[in-house]
């Protein structure tokens, strides 16, 4: 696979997952940290993560379509993602340790994958 590719693929997970929190967040957090939430301010909060998702994969899948440089919207991408794992680290015990362990793995991943796309496609 391409690195521009991958991006696109990157990216329009992005906006798939951001979407999802963004219209389901009562769903999506239950999925997330594996208990019932609070409406508000979950509900919220949730919401803000999802635009954020969709924002940051939408400006990588348009740098991308138009030929335009796409390493910033990566790099913030992948700090995104790297907020995302120190969350999940700071509750590790609360989330229980498979959820936390998965949620690791793709947050890491990620930001791992988003950086190296970042310096390739520089």
């Amino acid at each position: 696979m391409e690195d521009r590719d991958a991006a696109r693929l990157l990216a329009w997970g992005r906006i798939a997952i951001g979407g999802v929190l963004f219209l389901m967040p009562k769903r999506a957090a239950r999925l997330w940290t594996g208990g019932e939430q609070p409406d508000f301010p979950t509900n919220m909060i949730v919401r803000g993560l999802g635009a954020r998702d969709v924002i940051l994969g939408a400006g990588t899948a348009a740098a991308l379509e138009s030929d335009r440089s796409v390493s910033t919207w990566l790099q913030a991408s992948a700090a995104a993602d790297a907020s995302d794992a120190l969350g999940t680290l700071g509750s590790f015990r609360e989330l229980g340790k498979l959820r936390a362990i998965g949620l690791l793995a793709l947050e890491v991943g990620a930001t791992v994958l988003g950086l190296s796309l970042a310096e390739s496609l520089e």
